[in-house]
């Protein structure tokens, strides 16, 4: 097999992704969000989907050093969607969805979650608040009028700005770049079950608290280059060692029982 690489300049993020307009909206964003990070009694999470694909033929794709590639590959090859809840210092809660995810589906997802959290991690009296973005099911008519039954908050983060929600993109990164699946002349059943296996297996083996509490570190650092009101790009940020975060606060929640 021979395999053709060709290089090209990296452009992570084009102007329009880092106009004055965004970079003013990050440094109002990041400000606020700072002080909802800073406030006790407060579970801080991270929720996405993504999905993935299976292509036939030949097969494009892109990828930068150090991320997994990008196929481009239309939505009818989509075999299985994820939706991911990254819980800094706790770890992850995700589940499988076969094809597309809706609001409904979300919805499902997010009241499921809230009472694993409420039961297993923290009690009524801690406020729960989700980072996602501004994907269109997450602000349709079902999610505006069931949301506040759930008691928790959902802040959308500055659009065009994947990175602020970093520890969930971070989790996705690392399962699909750990991952690989040969399609080759297998039914859909097999695919299916391979996937959620592999992606299972890959999880629980890559993805543990100290993983979850460094994209974290990442997330808070990334946040001080927003409020400074300068670009941000795609791609890991080097650890600044003189940057103090305080991880006891995801943890210190109030709780009704001690497991």
């Amino acid at each position: 097999m021979n395999l053709n690489f060709s290089v090209k300049k990296t452009t992570f993020s084009p102007p329009n992704r880092n106009s004055i307009g965004l970079r003013i909206f990050r440094v109002a964003w990041s400000l606020f969000i700072e002080k909802i990070v800073n406030c006790k009694d407060v579970l801080l999470g991270f929720i996405d989907e993504s999905f993935v694909c299976a292509c036939e033929g030949q097969k494009y794709g892109r990828a930068f050093r150090g991320l997994s590639p990008v196929v481009q590959a239309p939505l009818s090859k989509k075999k299985v969607s994820v939706i991911a809840l990254v819980l800094p210092c706790f770890g992850v809660l995700y589940d499988f969805i076969n094809g597309s995810v809706n609001d409904e589906c979300y919805l499902n997802f997010l009241q499921r979650a809230v009472i694993f959290i409420r039961k297993y991690i923290c009690n009524k009296d801690c406020e729960i608040v989700l980072i996602e973005d501004n994907c269109k099911i997450h602000q349709s008519k079902m999610m505006e009028k069931k949301i506040s039954d759930l008691k928790i908050g959902l802040l959308p983060t500055v659009q065009y700005s994947p990175s602020l929600n970093g520890p969930v993109e971070g989790y996705f990164g690392i399962v699909k770049e750990n991952s690989y699946i040969n399609s080759d002349n297998k039914s859909d059943a097999s695919i299916l079950y391979s996937i959620k296996h592999i992606w299972k297996l890959i999880s629980d083996d890559n993805f543990d608290v100290e993983t979850s509490e460094n994209l974290y570190i990442e997330w808070i650092q990334r946040l001080q280059i927003c409020k400074h009101g300068e670009p941000i790009y795609s791609g890991h940020l080097p650890i600044d060692e003189d940057l103090k975060v305080n991880l006891d606060i995801r943890t210190d929640i109030p709780v009704d029982r001690l497991i």
